[in-house]
């Protein structure tokens, strides 16, 4: 299992409308997936700017708190998953799926930063763990 960089950051933001305002400008990029409750923004070389939106004391599903989730690109998840447990770290989801083809698995680090495993080219029946 290989490395490969960092390929997502997801920002969670309580002023999600000025913060997504000021990325397009900053940018000079339209969002490539928008829904409710978040915008997302590719970059030349397939890497990815999430912002969420937040309220109150909510939390988006499965994730921790306000600020930024780096995301590590790997060439195979089900392997950057074990490397994780082998490491002693705990994940805060399974393995996901996008309608893009990647997946994508959240773990936390022990000072309570969260992170994420993403690969981009997943096919969902040969991740079995």
């Amino acid at each position: 299992m290989e490395f490969k960089g960092i390929g997502w950051v997801g920002y969670r933001s309580r002023n999600y409308e000025l913060v997504v305002k000021i990325f397009q400008e900053l940018l000079k990029m339209d969002p490539v997936e928008a829904g409710k409750d978040y915008q997302i923004f590719r970059f030349s070389g397939g890497e990815e700017l999430e912002i969420m939106k937040i309220s109150g004391d909510e939390q988006v599903s499965g994730s921790g708190p306000l600020g930024a989730v780096p995301g590590l690109v790997v060439d195979n998840i089900a392997a950057g998953v074990s490397r994780i447990r082998d490491a002693g770290l705990n994940t805060t989801s399974p393995i996901q799926y996008g309608n893009d083809g990647s997946c994508w698995v959240h773990f936390q680090l022990p000072d309570g930063s969260e992170w994420e495993l993403k690969q981009w080219d997943c096919i969902e029946n040969s991740l079995k763990l």
